[in-house]
């Protein structure tokens, strides 16, 4: 009998243990998996960022936020000019004579790029994108208009060129992107739209210089002056 209430004893911690371990092992799993996509959409940023370099490098200017139509109204978001960069193919199937929803453009929708999605943000609609520019004026995108390198007096590695958003619900053909006067500067604000992710670590961003970082530690108002391409007043 006393033999075996030790053994059962011994079992129920033999259990225990494994279960601890086995805890500890989804715990390293799941922070392992959130490293790997925040690595990723790191790179997402990384391979954008380069596309505005090549472009900028061309063009003599960053790509507008957005072309106009001929009632000035968004027709044409950045992220489908840089597919010249990013996928030639894709690009030269875009029509740019009809809206980037109009009936030829639509059938272009499943070629969305992996870089223009984050991996962590499992919520997306299945053609939203997780990449924006910060549209307004003296930034980096002011509409329709567009920026020189030269333009930019702040230090060109601590301006803010583009970021990681979720909850925007805007498909990555879409001439819409985060708002300067309507966006929020705390970071993953859950109430407003802001610069935020779903992995586990800071929100990342990629910078005029082609640098990617995570937004650690930074103030509201710090993170305002990061977007602006001339120091604001204090």
């Amino acid at each position: 009998m006393m033999k075996h209430r030790w053994l059962a004893v011994g079992c129920v911690a033999l259990v225990v243990a494994l279960t601890v371990t086995g805890l500890h092992l989804v715990s390293e799993i799941s922070h392992n998996r959130h490293a790997v996509q925040s690595c990723t959409c790191h790179g997402h940023l990384k391979s954008i960022a380069t596309a505005m370099l090549h472009y900028h490098e061309r063009y003599g200017h960053f790509p507008p936020a957005y072309l106009v139509d001929k009632h000035g109204k968004p027709a044409h978001s950045w992220r489908v000019l840089l597919l010249e960069y990013l996928d030639p193919g894709t690009y030269g199937a875009y029509r740019f004579d009809e809206p980037w929803d109009g009936p030829n453009n639509r059938k272009l929708e499943d070629k969305m790029l992996s870089c223009y999605a984050c991996p962590a943000d499992t919520k997306r609609g299945r053609w939203e994108t997780n990449y924006f520019v910060i549209v307004g004026p003296n930034t980096v995108f002011p509409g329709s208009n567009t920026v020189k390198v030269d333009d930019i007096t702040r230090p060109h590695a601590e301006t803010i060129l583009v970021v990681e958003a979720v909850d925007q619900g805007i498909h990555w053909m879409e001439p819409r992107d985060l708002e300067l006067d309507r966006m929020s500067f705390a970071v993953n604000d859950a109430k407003k739209p802001s610069i935020s992710c779903r992995h586990n670590r800071p929100p990342g961003v990629a910078a005029v210089d082609g640098t990617v970082f995570s937004l650690t530690n930074i103030r509201g108002e710090q993170l305002r002056q990061m977007v602006l391409i001339v120091e604001a007043a204090k």
